[in-house]
């Protein structure tokens, strides 16, 4: 069950009987009622009463007609706290104990207390005020739904369960509970009742500003802008002028009520301030504006250095040093120094601050070899927020568990990034280059091949791969290149090995070094041809033919083959003679003879005739003489060796030429005077 503040008593017949209604107090309501004395109204402005919170009060009988709907707000600035304090107190007259109440809670909240005179219901607020603060505080009740606005802010609204209404009858006591209990210990300003239910907008548009007095539904309006006297002079058209009690010309004062800046949205802002603008109050002087921040609602823990921050007389002010994406709430209210107190808390206004840029920095990526272990890129948010990373080509590098993780030698971009979280945007995305450098191999038990000239300097490399990872495809292609491509022994070589193989590509090769081999002399062998000549003739050039061996492409040979000496008929052998190829050939020389057969002639004079046919023959060749007086026909080869003789000439010879063999034969017919020679050919 709700727990109200107050004595509530059925209604008796006679006021004796009823609570808080004291004989003092009626007879201060009978006084007030006949002696009202009419106060000429004060043209000065900025005046407020200040009540003690021991007996001060105001009373005055409402004149209004009949409405279950009233609005009643005013300005107030609390003295002290922590009691319970009555604002307005309006109740039925002629014994009659519905009543309306507005009123600070011992806990220093303001609430509503409304009683039908029998059952009674309380509207909470929510809303802890502060001390030495002025506070615009409104309470419409509409037929028993019942709203709260402070500052022109909305606070609580609720249907109660019991109801009151205006019946032309009611008291209306300001600072007290019927004169007798819970004093006000305030200073009150501006108080307004009506008979109609203000809407938000219209309680926050006129809070600040004074009214004409002739509104439609105004029933009472004290702009409380006297100097002084106990007379409280209504400036509506009602007269419900109000009597001061036990209150004397020191209690006016001057009002800091209605200063009320008007806050503006905040619209200008980023991840770490924002700016906090308002408009001068339409009503007032202020010396300075003091400002709270706070990222709680209530303002229960100030940001420090802007509880109540002095920022001079700008309507503005940039707050820095913020979390980003954090709401924060501010509020601003004018400042006095001759009513040693402050104004009223302007509209509470909130902004939410953006979220943080943050920027990566990713510095340069040492140079790696293939076979490397995974590595850490070493990128860094200023946000703190884990780097993300990718690869431009992962056939080179991947990303693994956020590692670099090499695949194979070459280049590639690697990017940090950064997405961002409720926090912080997202990082603009921050590149470098990584080069990934073949394994170096090298080879164990190299050595160069010995080889015969064949007139180059390349040479074969012999060896195994050392530092292949794992079972990867590698071959060594082992070449290399001779100091010169002479024959010799021991000569230098130079490797030029390669690499193959399906994994070649993630390795490079340290040459060996320090690597020699021989080169070895080409044998060939020369065959001379067999030549032959008559006595007395030139020698026929000597040939010879390549039977063993070959010469390198482009090289010959150089000099000329000779023979033994001699003219006369007989057998002279062939000799290499100066014939040579260079020193990067072994020439082995096969000789063949050189015939030197005796001198023939051939007699031309009329009357001989020799007709030799066929001539080439393979079988039979027939030799006619005429006119010859043969005694002797022979027939030898080249080499000077007789292959056929006969003595017995006809005139007509027939010969066999099939036994022989293939070649050019000397035919001799010797006569007593000379020796006739042809050539026959056998085919």
């Amino acid at each position: 069950m709700k727990q109200f503040p107050f004595n509530l008593k059925i209604m008796a017949q006679n006021c004796n009987t009823r609570i808080n209604c004291s004989l003092k107090t009626c007879m201060i309501c009978i006084i007030g009622v006949l002696f009202c004395l009419q106060v000429q109204n004060s043209s000065a402005q900025g005046n407020a009463l200040d009540f003690d919170g021991t007996d001060d009060y105001i009373l005055t009988s409402l004149n209004s007609s009949a409405s279950n709907i009233i609005t009643i707000e005013g300005w107030f600035s609390f003295n002290t706290l922590g009691s319970q304090q009555n604002l307005i107190h309006i109740n039925q007259g002629g014994g009659s104990d519905c009543r309306i109440v507005p009123y600070k809670d011992a806990t220093d909240q303001i609430n509503l207390f409304v009683s039908d005179g029998i059952d009674a219901d309380v509207l909470f607020s929510g809303y802890e005020v502060n001390a030495n603060t002025w506070y615009h505080i409104a309470f419409v009740y509409n037929n028993q739904f019942a709203s709260i606005y402070i500052n022109g802010e909305l606070k609580a609204s609720e249907t109660l369960d019991y109801a009151y209404s205006l019946d032309g009858t009611d008291l209306l006591y300001i600072a007290s509970d019927v004169g007798s209990n819970y004093f006000t210990d305030a200073k009150i300003d501006e108080v307004r009742i009506w008979n109609t239910a203000r809407t938000a907008t219209e309680i926050k548009e006129n809070l600040s500003n004074p009214l004409v007095g002739n509104e439609t539904g105004l029933v009472v309006y004290y702009n409380f802008n006297m100097l002084s006297g106990t007379s409280l002079p209504d400036q509506s058209t009602n007269s419900n002028d109000g009597t001061l009690y036990n209150m004397n010309d020191d209690d006016w004062v001057e009002s800091y009520a209605m200063v009320y800046p008007i806050s503006a949205d905040i619209t200008t802002y980023d991840s770490e301030s924002f700016t906090f603008s308002w408009d001068a109050p339409e009503t007032g002087i202020v010396e300075a504006y003091l400002i709270d921040i706070d990222d709680n609602i209530d303002f229960s823990s100030p940001l420090s250095g802007y509880d109540g921050y002095n920022s001079g007389t700008d309507t503005f002010e940039t707050i820095t040093g913020l979390d980003p994406v954090t709401t924060y709430y501010a509020r601003v209210r004018g400042f006095k120094s001759s009513v040693g107190e402050v104004g009223a808390w302007s509209e509470v206004k909130s902004v939410t601050t953006a979220k943080a840029d943050q920027i990566i920095t990713f510095g340069e990526i040492p140079v790696k070899a293939y076979g490397d272990a995974n590595f850490e890129p070493g990128a860094t948010a200023s946000s703190g927020l884990t780097v993300s990373y990718s690869s431009s080509d992962e056939d080179v590098a991947t990303i693994v568990s956020g590692k670099i993780h090499i695949v194979s030698a070459g280049t590639c971009t690697i990017y940090a990034n950064q997405a961002g979280n409720a926090t912080y945007n997202a990082a603009a995305a921050v590149e470098q280059s990584l080069t990934i450098n073949p394994k170096e191999l090298t080879v164990t038990g190299a050595s160069a091949s010995n080889k015969t000239y064949d007139g180059t300097t390349d040479a074969v490399i012999t060896g195994t791969l050392s530092g292949i990872i794992g079972s990867e495809t590698v071959t060594l292609n082992g070449t290399g290149i001779f100091d010169d491509a002479n024959v010799g022994t021991a000569k230098a070589v130079t490797s030029t090995s390669t690499l193959g193989g399906a994994d070649a590509g993630n390795y490079t090769l340290t040459q060996p070094t320090g690597l020699t081999a021989d080169i070895t002399a080409v044998a060939l062998e020369i065959t001379a041809d067999a030549q032959t000549k008559e006595e007395g003739q030139t020698d026929p050039a000597l040939t010879y033919s390549i039977t063993g061996g070959s010469l390198i492409a482009g090289e010959s040979l150089t000099g000329e083959l000779s023979r033994e000496t001699g003219e006369t008929a007989g057998t002279y052998t062939i000799l290499q003679g100066t014939l040579t190829a260079g020193t990067n050939y072994s020439i082995t020389f096969v000789s063949a003879d050189f015939v030197i057969t005796l001198a023939t002639s051939i007699n031309t004079q009329s009357m001989v005739s020799l007709n030799v046919y066929p001539n080439p023959a393979s079988e039979m060749v027939y030799i006619e003489l005429e006119n010859i007086n043969a005694q002797m026909l022979t027939i030898t080869d080249i080499t000077g060796n007789q292959v056929y003789i006969q003595t017995n000439i006809e005139p007509v010879i027939a010969i066999d030429l099939s036994g022989m063999s293939n070649g050019v034969y000397i035919l001799s017919i010797k006569t007593n005077k000379q020796i006739i020679t042809t050539r026959i050919i056998k085919k």
